[in-house]
């Protein structure tokens, strides 16, 4: 009775006691903390694999002998398995936290060809504009603050059996275990506050995680890209089979600098971008002929407006600290010109 009336007239009416509390706030908390912290873990084991086996080789110089003394197919193979093991422990350690069932963070239906195509042609596109986009920003830095970024070595390796697993680690191995984190457990944990909202995030946490931002525009707009197929076909296959096709061309034109005549090469070269906006739009086309266009997402209400959803997502403790040693990692691949 108390809270009904106001028995002081020059105050406002007091609120409801006690005041309603939106429990998908915490949960949307909770869901940054696990999965930033996830994201976290993967930055470690990636950065700090290397420094570790080298550290080990010198405390104990029997097995630096011994890792020198390898065959390179055990060495090759070896790195692979410690690439799978390094992206799959966060990947897991996700779902468990999250407990989210198995078949919602990694659905396997089979995609109909006519999604699946005109997703592929316009994940090749959009790649091409991300590519042209890096390129803008790479002219930007070198002028506006004189940087150029420091780029990792990944010229393709002489010998056939280096070249398998030069394809391998370059094509199945990120379309496998980099869609099973940010389109899987990431995307569709995040799709209970909106398909926008989880589309959007994933894909910033996925340009994140390539620790370049000339790279960025690129990884960003082709998560965006996998992500939606990833919504509209309802499986986890699509952005899989197209991170597979759009990875693996770029690895086999890599390696046919070392297979092709020059002039040739360079002539591929130049015209891979042309090519890949053709097939883009060709895509775009696909989809309103054969799909009805790109439908509108899926929607949910949560009392939360996206500026707030977004706002607690990235500020929760763990976000903050993902968000600020991916840009420390960033900033050590640039050099001044």
């Amino acid at each position: 009775m108390f809270y009904s009336q106001n028995p002081f007239p020059w105050e406002s009416p007091l609120p409801p006691f006690p005041p309603p509390v939106n429990p998908w706030k915490r949960v949307l908390r909770h869901n940054s903390l696990i999965v930033c912290g996830a994201l976290l873990l993967l930055l470690a084991l990636m950065t700090g694999t290397p420094f570790v086996i080298y550290w080990l080789g010198q405390l104990f110089p029997v097995l630096g002998e011994v890792l020198s003394a390898l065959p390179t197919f055990a060495l090759e193979l070896g790195d692979v398995v410690l690439t799978i093991f390094i992206l799959l422990i966060p990947c897991l350690l996700m779902v468990f936290l999250l407990e989210i069932p198995a078949e919602v963070a990694f659905p396997r239906k089979v995609p109909k060809p006519r999604l699946l195509i005109p997703g592929i042609l316009c994940c090749l596109g959009m790649s091409a504009v991300g590519v042209m986009l890096s390129g803008y920003l790479q002219a930007l830095l070198a002028t506006v603050l004189g940087v150029v970024p420091v780029m990792p070595d990944q010229s393709p390796p002489y010998g056939v059996l280096e070249a398998m697993f030069y394809f391998l680690q370059i094509a199945l191995l990120p379309a496998i275990f980099e869609e099973m984190i940010f389109r899987g457990v990431v995307l569709q944990s995040l799709r209970r506050f909106g398909d926008g909202f989880a589309l959007v995030v994933s894909s910033i946490l996925f340009a994140c995680a390539h620790g370049n931002l000339v790279q960025a525009p690129n990884a960003l707009l082709t998560g965006m890209v996998l992500g939606y197929f990833a919504l509209r076909t309802g499986s986890l296959l699509t952005p899989m089979l197209m991170h597979f096709v759009n990875n693996g061309i770029a690895a086999l034109v890599n390696l046919g600098m070392l297979y092709l005549p020059a002039e040739f090469y360079e002539l591929l070269n130049s015209m891979i971008l042309p090519i890949y906006l053709v097939l883009g739009g060709l895509g775009v086309v696909l989809m309103f002929v054969c799909n009805e266009g790109f439908v509108p997402l899926y929607t949910t209400d949560t009392g939360m407006g996206s500026r707030e959803k977004f706002g607690r997502f990235f500020t929760t403790p763990l976000a903050i600290v993902y968000l600020l040693l991916t840009l420390y990692v960033t900033a050590l691949n640039f050099a001044p010109i």
